[in-house]
């Protein structure tokens, strides 16, 4: 199953604790899209739910905290399985 990475990175321009995030994860064979979900708690979507589109590797400016995130591939209409959840804190 390939595995959803997370990495991050202060970024000065977005103030002293914003920090980018870069959620990085495996190509899926037969996925055409790609549904990254982050939330504040665990299975939550609170601060991110979006098609991302057929890209391995999406960057998100994020605030103090500990955060939840899964990537969903999708074939066509179709949702395969999700790749597992995975926490960051910034």
């Amino acid at each position: 199953m390939p595995i959803l990475a997370i990495t991050h990175r202060p970024e000065h321009r977005l103030g002293r604790y914003a920090k980018v995030v870069y959620f990085v994860w495996d190509d899926v064979v037969d996925a055409t899209t790609y549904l990254l979900k982050v939330g504040t708690s665990s299975g939550g979507t609170q601060r991110f739910t979006q098609d991302v589109g057929n890209v391995l590797i999406y960057p998100l400016t994020l605030e103090p905290g500990t955060y939840y995130s899964n990537v969903v591939p999708y074939n066509g209409e179709t949702p395969m399985d999700a790749l597992g959840e995975q926490t960051v804190t910034v």
